[in-house]
């Protein structure tokens, strides 16, 4: 997702809330703290995915999270500098919803209700560039302008002082040490940017030669793919996999993956709708079809119905499911 928007909402949010005394380690270590605020929801999603805990991002990236990460965040930032427990835990909330909130413009799903809502925001098209150069001049443009209007503020406060406020002098050495922490925070995060988007290059390139059904070439793609680490999409190869197993005809191991890829990512839509697919159109009696088809029927409902897909799937599974054109 952005990594340049959260890299702006950091670096801004850090400069607006730098307590005016800090301690020698709160010198250097304030800048850096905040701005990985910015990237919070995603480290520990990656850090989830990375330990094998499925569907992560539903958690990390909730307003629930946020509210309880914040308290302990907060307290980590009083120690860092004076300022009030109350003012940190506001800092780390924000900045935390933040991140979420960029993440959704960008045209991310998200749940941010969970757990008391499964309810859906889905832009489809998201209002903020996926290219990295479109990203980076608007967020960059956007981050000169408020630099700008930072140093115009603040000449502007000087003139109309009695007399110039001593500037604390900072030492070199922690300032370095902060600028050089960002840097490596940034660093982490465009490395994490660019193996999600290699993941996804790869992923796409995979559904092509199953639409083209070139089933087995898609398998040796996956077998390549999963020597990869992923950053992002759990499960989404185990799916793919599900797919072309079922194209060739092998539906005992195509459910296997099936129910792999469910159990990292139950709130991908497509894998709910072939899994529905799945069940309606094996050769069992009806009433077992039905059976077996009607949780993800009923998830299909109940939790989708904001895709435009939903109508046509709930369509085409009671077909197959009364025994009409496949």
């Amino acid at each position: 997702m952005p990594v340049i928007g959260h890299a702006a909402v950091g670096l801004a949010t850090a400069a607006c809330t730098r307590p005016r005394a800090c301690r020698p380690l709160g010198d250097a270590l304030w800048g850096p703290a905040v701005v990985g605020l910015a990237y919070l929801p995603d480290i520990t999603n990656h850090l989830a995915q990375w330990s094998g805990l499925a569907n992560a991002r539903v958690v990390t990236h909730s307003v629930a999270f946020a509210a309880i990460a914040s308290p302990l965040l907060g307290l980590g930032l009083t120690k860092l500098g004076s300022i009030s427990f109350r003012r940190a835990t506001g800092i780390a909330f924000l900045s935390v919803l933040a991140h979420d909130a960029l993440d959704v413009l960008q045209g991310a799903e998200s749940r941010p209700w969970w757990p008391i809502s499964h309810g859906v925001i889905d832009l489809e098209r998201g209002l903020i560039p996926l290219a990295p150069v479109q990203e980076t001049m608007l967020f960059g443009a956007a981050l000169a302008l408020f630099a700008l209007a930072g140093a115009l503020l603040r000449r502007q406060r000087s003139r109309g002082a009695d007399r110039p406020a001593p500037r604390t002098q900072r030492g070199g050495a922690a300032v370095w040490t902060g600028r050089a922490l960002i840097g490596a925070i940034l660093l982490a995060a465009s490395a994490t940017h660019y193996l999600s988007d290699v993941r996804m290059r790869e992923i796409m390139g995979i559904q092509q030669m199953l639409h083209r059904r070139e089933y087995s070439a898609a398998l040796a793609h996956i077998e390549d793919a999963r020597l990869w680490p992923a950053a992002t999409w759990p499960g989404r190869l185990d799916y793919l996999q599900a797919e072309a197993l079922l194209g060739k005809g092998d539906r005992r191991h195509a459910e296997e993956y099936y129910h792999r890829a469910y159990r990292q990512d139950p709130s991908y839509f497509w894998l709910v709708a072939d899994l529905a697919v799945f069940y309606s159109s094996s050769d069992k009696p009806a009433s077992e079809r039905r059976r077996l088809a009607e949780p993800y029927i009923r998830r299909l409902r109940n939790e989708f119905s904001h895709r435009r897909a939903q109508p046509r799937m709930l369509a085409r599974i009671e077909r197959k499911l009364a025994g009409g054109v496949q």
